[in-house]
């Protein structure tokens, strides 16, 4: 978690494509948090937040790949999130956005 945040969608550990429900975003920044490893070879991954943002990137096979996006929205957004990736691939998505 980052400091003075507080997650509005904490999904895993989950293997594969997952969609999730809508979930409601104040404007201002945003993180998205993932951890996730694969069973074998680097696996694609890639989370989009519908209308807001997507980033890609690779889950290695031999430790557990931590990454962090931040972005900042001009105005409040309602999205569902979605994952894509391979079966091989257990991870863990949170999106966290700063304490009311």
């Amino acid at each position: 978690m980052e400091d003075g945040h507080e997650e509005v969608l904490s999904e895993g550990p989950h293997r594969g494509d997952r969609r999730f429900g809508t979930i409601g975003l104040p404007k201002g920044e945003l993180w998205v948090a993932v951890n996730c490893i694969s069973l074998s070879k680097p696996v694609g991954f890639e989370v989009s937040l519908d209308g807001v943002m997507a980033f890609t990137s690779k889950c290695a096979g031999v430790q557990v790949e931590r990454m962090g996006h931040r972005l900042t929205l001009d105005a409040a957004e309602r999205t569902r999130v979605t994952v894509t990736t391979e079966e091989s691939v257990r991870w863990y998505v949170s999106v966290q956005v700063p304490r009311r």
